[in-house]
């Protein structure tokens, strides 16, 4: 069996990110346009109630154009969720060192997390075409699990650092798990020394010819020549679990 990570475990950079700021002026724009619809639905629910006021009474007035007022509140709230939802995810940042990450992700308060906290990271993306790649890089703590979203650039670099990170100070747990006979969890995949596990199915290792990431999803090339493809959302850390194999093979 040969396993083919993407790169090597190299020791990252200490990096510290901010949001990217170009989808965000896409979403200005429309917040600009949710802040002119409410003031357009505002004046002509002055006009319609001026106009009932002076042709038949205050009564004529309030009932006539309440519709237009409830308009122009609903369309005002949702340029003030809008507004709010910009200047937070402006304010998100993310700071990596050897020691864990900060996350900053507003509404909720700075957040640090020790490595040793991170259980691991789920990727869950996909080519949004111009856009480049969308979706979330997940955190999964024992406590709650965070979301790193599109607002952070480059999410599959973003990812590859993480994962060097959560490997380089896992390594000798993993490594005293495996000598004691444990399993390796990496999501719905386990490595024990049976073979692979996914779900309740078990590759063992002499009909395991080839690990693999390609177009999305941990590849699994059977002596067979049958190819399993896994979802790389279904496994945590994925390249981690390639580098750990290739390691392996080179003792």
């Amino acid at each position: 069996m040969t396993a083919h990570p993407r790169a090597t475990p190299q020791l990252p950079p200490t990096l510290h990110i901010t949001a990217c700021r170009g989808r965000e002026k896409q979403s200005a724009a429309l917040w600009g346009l949710l802040l002119l619809l409410p003031t357009t639905a505002m004046a002509y629910a002055l006009w319609r109630s001026a106009f009932f006021y002076s042709h038949y009474g205050p009564a004529a007035a309030y009932y006539r154009a309440r519709p237009f007022w409830w308009l122009t509140l609903a369309l005002a709230l949702s340029a003030l969720a809008l507004g709010l939802r910009l200047h937070w995810r402006r304010k998100s940042t993310l700071h990596i060192t050897g020691q864990g990450l900060t996350l900053t992700l507003p509404p909720w308060r700075p957040q640090h997390l020790a490595w040793d906290e991170v259980q691991g990271l789920t990727l869950r993306l996909y080519r949004g075409g111009r856009q480049g790649w969308r979706g979330a890089l997940v955190v999964h703590t024992p406590a709650r699990s965070w979301r790193l979203d599109g607002r952070f650039p480059d999410l599959p670099r973003l990812a590859r650092i993480l994962q060097r990170w959560w490997y380089l100070t896992h390594r000798e747990s993993l490594k005293a798990q495996w000598q004691q006979g444990r399993p390796l969890p990496f999501g719905r995949v386990s490595l024990c020394p049976q073979g692979l596990r996914y779900r309740e199915r078990l590759f063992p290792w002499k009909t395991v010819q080839r690990l693999s990431i390609d177009a999305g999803a941990l590849v699994i090339k059977l002596s067979s020549g049958q190819q399993v493809a896994i979802p790389l959302a279904e496994v945590q850390t994925p390249d981690a679990l390639l580098w750990w194999l290739y390691e392996e093979q080179q003792r």
